[in-house]
């Protein structure tokens, strides 16, 4: 029998034999290690035509994922990895493309291509009255699961302290972001949003236009949330853990119904990170967007064809990879933050 555990190890290794960048940076989007991943199919009984979604504050976070790494995806994967001309056009944009507009294109294609989904419906906007009432990500019609309304994210947060159990406890780079009020806008309100009588109307209104029969009792919309992304855990006294050989795995200490496989690092203040440059031959290069979706192998092989950039910033956030050939450490994300980083 083959654990979780192993599925996903399995998974991330066949990931990273990919040799095209966006065709990673998909598979990871998609069949990677997620934050939190669901798929709620239990119809309400008073809107039987809409699945039920879960509730962040009753913690009904049922995790279904309906995609899988099957030998038929993994077939898929290589195929596109030998053609990937259609993908990155898709990609392609005279203007730097913010990484969600990239994140979504990647789940669009996916979803476009693949043999069991058709894609109905991207970034559909409802409005009531003029007001924006929300906007569906994506609409798709799956061949066992039938409608489905999904919601994505790929998302980057670092934990504010060692109370890493708590959702509130991880920040976005930015400090403008928190986990807990993510998940809770996300499966709260965003899941919901064909709960509107407007919202509904409008989104039936466009499936018919595509031709598409509207959800039954027995076929409800589904509502379906994947948010991917990593985990940045607080590192101190890191020299002091170098020192005694000891390795940087994410604590087991994460918030209840969290992936417990998911992507992680650390992070390090300004003054850890220079101490550390002055300790050890440390090779290293700064990840830019959309390269945070990419896989540890694939940011690797870039580490070992760029020079490092000596030139970390103060003023913000950075995130790094880095590698310390005398200590064995081979890719370690990590973002870099001002020293004063916790009370800005």
């Amino acid at each position: 029998m083959t654990t979780s555990t192993q599925a996903t190890s399995l998974d991330s290794a066949f990931i990273d034999t990919l040799n095209t960048a966006a065709v990673r940076m998909l598979a990871n989007a998609v069949f990677g290690p997620s934050l939190l991943t669901m798929l709620s199919k239990e119809s309400g009984l008073e809107r039987p035509l809409i699945a039920k979604a879960p509730c962040f504050e009753r913690n009904e976070h049922i995790q279904l994922p309906a995609f899988s790494l099957t030998p038929q995806n993994q077939q898929w994967l290589q195929q596109l990895d030998k053609h990937p001309e259609a993908l990155l056009a898709l990609l392609h944009s005279d203007k730097h493309l913010k990484l969600g507009i990239y994140h979504e294109r990647l789940w669009q294609y996916f979803l476009t291509h693949n043999d069991n989904t058709k894609l109905l419906a991207s970034n559909l906007k409802a409005r009531n009255n003029g007001n924006d009432l929300g906007e569906f990500d994506l609409i798709y019609e799956h061949n066992d699961y039938g409608l489905v309304h999904l919601e994505i994210a790929s998302k980057y947060y670092l934990a504010c302290s060692q109370d890493t159990e708590q959702w509130q406890t991880w920040l976005g780079p930015g400090k403008t972001d928190r986990l807990d009020l993510k998940l809770n806008h996300s499966i709260n309100k965003q899941m919901n949003l064909a709960d509107h009588p407007r919202a509904s109307e409008q989104l039936l209104a466009h499936l018919d236009s595509k031709g598409i029969a509207s959800p039954t009792a027995q076929k409800p919309l589904n509502k379906q949330l994947h948010i991917g992304g990593r985990l940045f855990y607080r590192r101190e006294n890191v020299l002091e853990l170098f020192n005694a050989s000891t390795a940087l795995a994410k604590p087991i200490s994460t918030p209840e119904k969290l992936n417990t496989q998911h992507q992680s690092g650390h992070w390090l203040l300004l003054s850890e990170w220079e101490a550390l440059l002055d300790k050890y031959q440390v090779d290293y290069h700064l990840v830019d967007k959309p390269y945070w979706l990419d896989t540890a192998s694939g940011n690797q092989r870039r580490l070992a064809n760029m020079s490092a950039d000596n030139e970390i910033a103060t003023r913000m956030p950075e995130m790094i990879i880095y590698a310390i050939k005398e200590l064995n450490i081979d890719t370690e994300f990590c973002f870099i933050v001002p020293n004063n980083w916790l009370t800005m």
